[in-house]
């Protein structure tokens, strides 16, 4: 029996995680060619072309995604959370597939978000999971953060004064990083819930606090 996201919404995982694979790396691309435009704002004309170029696309894959997806939980969810929005609808998504990683756990460590997401020092540098989806992830808990959502806001507060009153954190802004790293679990908890919901599995498995 085929999924609900296919048979509801006419899209497999699969073709998702391509989409999501395709949009990070006219992500990267672009982002370059931007950061060699600000460094030398009078450098090619053709450099200026492809950076424009690259963002239609960025913003025409999300248009076809927003389309595509239109009603499912996942869309849903991310227009309500202030700070998310389509974008983050797509990248989480993407690589967030419920029949494979059946608990948070699992999609913390795909979005090296685990202890072994870290950098690993010794023959070269490795991580554990994929380094780009926690760049991603930590920037959509950041934009949370900054438009104050009226629900998630108020976790991160609350995480941010049990760590300072441990005591035993030494800085203000290393503070601050425990409680966004914690935030950025949640939203991705939350997130595989959305994905679970659309894919008409029962709920979630593992327990989360805030799921």
């Amino acid at each position: 029996m085929s999924c609900l996201l296919e048979r509801n919404w006419g899209i497999t995982h699969e073709e998702l995680r391509e989409i999501g694979r395709v949009y990070l790396i006219l992500q990267e691309k672009r982002q370059a060619a931007k950061q060699a435009l600000d460094a030398k704002p009078r450098s090619s004309t053709i450099l200026a072309w492809a950076e424009s170029q690259l963002r239609m696309m960025k913003e025409e894959i999300v248009k076809r995604f927003v389309e595509k997806l239109e009603d499912h939980p996942i869309l849903d969810w991310c227009r309500r959370v202030k700070g998310l929005g389509p974008v983050s609808a797509l990248v989480y998504s993407a690589f967030i597939n419920p029949h494979i990683c059946t608990s948070p756990a699992k999609v913390f460590a795909y979005w090296a978000l685990t202890p072994l997401g870290k950098r690993v020092r010794g023959e070269g540098e490795r991580f554990k999971g994929r380094p780009e989806l926690k760049r991603n992830a930590w920037y959509f808990a950041t934009n949370v953060i900054m438009k104050k959502d009226p629900y998630y806001m108020p976790i991160f507060l609350a995480k941010k004064e049990y760590y300072k009153s441990r005591g035993d954190i030494e800085t203000e802004r290393k503070v601050d990083g425990k409680a966004r790293f914690f935030l950025t679990k949640i939203l991705l908890a939350n997130a595989w819930e959305m994905m679970r919901e659309g894919c008409g599995l029962p709920g979630a498995q593992h327990k989360h606090p805030c799921v």
